[in-house]
């Protein structure tokens, strides 16, 4: 069986690629080129909330023929839409999370760039407000020119369905590496999310201190923020939520499956701000990394 998961998938080699995906940051690095299917099962518990279980499926499907010829490719929703202690990843949290799920079909029409500045046009199919919805989708990212061990990006992503309208993320990471080995990371980043659908603009603030261990282990802690701007017009607006959570990975049993445990205290609006204690823990099957 690890034989077979082995010639699945590839191994990230740099702290940059290792804590983007540790963050779920697929949107922004991801290489489009390879197929991958992830499989997680989250189990969770929260002051107030009770326990809640989860599983998650995402898939890309990727065939050289196909795709060189065609420029087609089959995706499900990627997971970078994290369930997390103190509510960051529930309905409402994230950019369009309760309105798209499914399967999309993805044509390339363009794509210009291969260094610091890039551009990607698609077309494509999916189920977006309840709706089977045809859309396009145009993405950039722009990598900064930062010196030693400072690194950073600026990214754009803009979905026009032709039934709902549209939606945008925008936003910047910047990153240090720190330590004579360069296996420590500190990382900021700042998200902007909009939809058609919903008021206001969406700010998703998240400091991380990242740590790669030996054997594939990691470990993080995470400050983040959530803000909307005019949810109501008599209320404007809102600082949604504060939350502070300790994150652990490592691999179990096989090198290809992982468990995660989350422990957390969140601040959110919900509960006037109180504190509330929580933690998660994470199951989680990949292929194709």
């Amino acid at each position: 069986m690890d034989s077979w998961h082995r010639d699945l998938g590839l191994e990230f080699d740099s702290i940059s690629r290792r804590l983007d995906h540790f963050l779920g940051a697929d949107n922004v690095t991801e290489d489009e080129a390879r197929s991958r299917i992830r499989l997680r099962l989250d189990n969770s518990m929260e002051q107030g909330e009770g326990f809640k279980m989860r599983a998650h499926f995402s898939a890309k499907l990727v065939l050289p023929a196909l795709r060189k010829r065609f420029r087609i490719w089959l995706t499900t929703d990627n997971l970078n839409r994290e369930p997390s202690i103190g509510g960051i990843g529930r309905e409402g949290a994230d950019l369009g999370q309760q309105n798209t799920t499914g399967t999309q079909l993805m044509l390339r029409l363009l794509q210009r760039g291969s260094g610091r500045n890039q551009f990607k046009l698609d077309l494509g199919l999916r189920r977006y407000d309840t709706r089977l919805q045809p859309f396009s989708r145009l993405r950039w990212r722009y990598t900064l020119p930062l010196q030693g061990p400072w690194s950073g990006r600026l990214f754009d992503s803009y979905r026009y369905f032709a039934l709902s309208g549209g939606d945008n993320e925008a936003g910047f990471a910047v990153q240090r590496l720190v330590g004579r080995e360069q296996n420590t990371a500190i990382r900021y980043s700042h998200r902007l999310r909009w939809e058609a659908t919903r008021d206001g603009v969406e700010h998703l603030l998240q400091l991380t201190l990242f740590h790669a261990l030996q054997n594939k282990r990691e470990i993080a802690l995470e400050l983040l923020g959530r803000y909307r701007t005019k949810i109501d017009p008599e209320q404007g607006d809102k600082f949604e939520l504060a939350a502070l959570r300790l994150r652990y990975r490592r691999p179990w049993l096989r090198p290809w499956l992982f468990f995660e445990v989350w422990p957390g205290i969140s601040w959110p609006a919900t509960r006037h701000h109180r504190p509330s204690l929580g933690i998660l823990l994470r199951t989680e099957v990949m292929f194709g990394r």
